[in-house]
């Protein structure tokens, strides 16, 4: 495709509006009849005083507004973790006693920088610096030498790469790839690892969006997985076991974030499963033109929140041991989320709402995870993945 044309389109995806948003995040323990500890890491209690917080960006900027901890204002700490995301434990001494509740209530203003894409001189992969790609290893969830079929996503993405060696091009033919090989599947309530997302060549958003990750870093390519909040009006309320949700106007998502050489370099985002343009064909996510998957992404289309970044640490394990810690325990984990638009237009609106896709959400709404490690939780709720449907 002509460079020329890139960047139009590129520009034509973007929008020069700054949308303010305001995110509140309820979250409700109701206890049973073993007391809790603030302090015990694997508790449910725990958990509840340990949250990420948007972080700031070239994409948002974000303030937290308010914090209390059963409607009283409340003090807290803030530590980075490995991948850069920021926990606030709240400050709480005693236990959480037989039969009592507790909850927390953040609320977040966050004004967007929607993304400007330059994709007229991308570079190739030999102009990456070296300490770039050094920062994005094979490791935590991305480290294929603990896979057992990791020689053989090693060898698939080389295989793709071919002898390619502009960065732009590569990530577009990762994408068809997808297209060709991945079908959309939202039928687990924890994140695939990547070595099962590639043997089942299946998975929803962040499964595949880690998958896409591994192939990039594999070849040098930085990248990482990002997670967030799609403005998507409408009400979703979920349970399974002892977890309850409520969300408004707010589809969560994972996408990739890959580095693109040249004119000094950026990243883009790279959306597998939901973009401007995607067509869903026998589970298969399809575009009209792969460059859609950077153009129409999330991030660029509509109104899009960062939440958290996946990088070095290895998150999958880690969802499943907590989410066991949750739904075994004696208590009731309750969330609810509004995210609202303060006094403006939204950037654009996914179409999530025709009949056709009404019957896809009814499916594949919405993927959830609960889990906390050393100093990160991540909370991640897959869009659905298509405005159009076809057979």
């Amino acid at each position: 495709m002509p460079f020329l044309l890139l960047l139009v389109l590129a520009l034509l995806g973007s929008s020069a509006t700054s949308p303010v948003y305001t995110y509140n995040l309820t979250l409700t323990l109701v206890n049973g009849d073993q007391s809790q500890s603030p302090i015990d890491e694997g508790g449910p209690y725990y958990y509840l005083l340990n949250q990420n917080v948007f972080p700031n960006s070239s994409f948002q900027s974000v303030a937290l507004k308010k914090l209390t901890l059963n409607g009283i204002d409340t003090g807290y700490s803030a530590i980075p973790d490995g991948d850069g995301n920021i926990m606030l434990t709240i400050d709480a001494v005693n236990n959480l006693g037989p039969g009592q509740n507790a909850t927390v209530f953040m609320s977040f203003q966050a004004t967007l920088t929607k993304a400007q894409l330059n994709l007229t001189s991308p570079g190739n992969l030999s102009s990456i610096p070296d300490t770039m790609s050094q920062s994005y290893p094979l490791a935590g969830s991305f480290n294929v030498s603990d896979m057992p079929n990791g020689q053989q996503i090693i060898d698939a993405a080389y295989a793709i790469k071919g002898d390619e060696e502009n960065v732009l091009e590569i990530l577009l033919k990762i994408t068809k790839w997808f297209e060709d090989n991945m079908v959309y599947s939202s039928d687990v309530t924890v994140p695939r690892d990547v070595s099962q997302t590639f043997a089942d060549k299946a998975g929803d958003c962040d499964d595949q969006a880690n998958l896409f990750v591994t192939f990039c870093r594999i070849l040098g390519i930085p990248a990482y997985t990002t997670i967030g909040p799609i403005y998507s009006p409408g009400v979703t309320i979920e349970s399974e076991e002892n977890l309850r949700f409520n969300l408004t106007n707010a589809a969560w998502h994972g996408w990739a974030m890959a580095y693109l050489p040249g004119d000094g370099g950026q990243w883009v985002p790279v959306d597998l499963t939901y973009f401007s343009g995607a067509i869903m064909i026998n589970g298969h996510i399809r575009s009209t033109d792969t460059i859609q998957h950077i153009t129409g992404s999330a991030l660029v289309h509509w109104d899009t929140l960062e939440y958290s970044y996946i990088k070095n640490l290895d998150y999958v394990s880690s969802a499943v041991q907590s989410k066991e810690n949750i739904t075994s325990s004696d208590t009731i984990w309750v969330e609810e989320h509004y995210m609202g638009l303060e006094g403006q237009q939204p950037s654009s609106l996914p179409s999530l709402w025709d009949p056709l896709t009404a019957i896809l959400l009814a499916v594949l709404i919405l993927t959830l995870v609960v889990f906390a490690v050393t100093y990160f939780r991540y909370r991640s709720r897959c869009a659905a993945p298509s405005p159009t449907v076809s057979s």
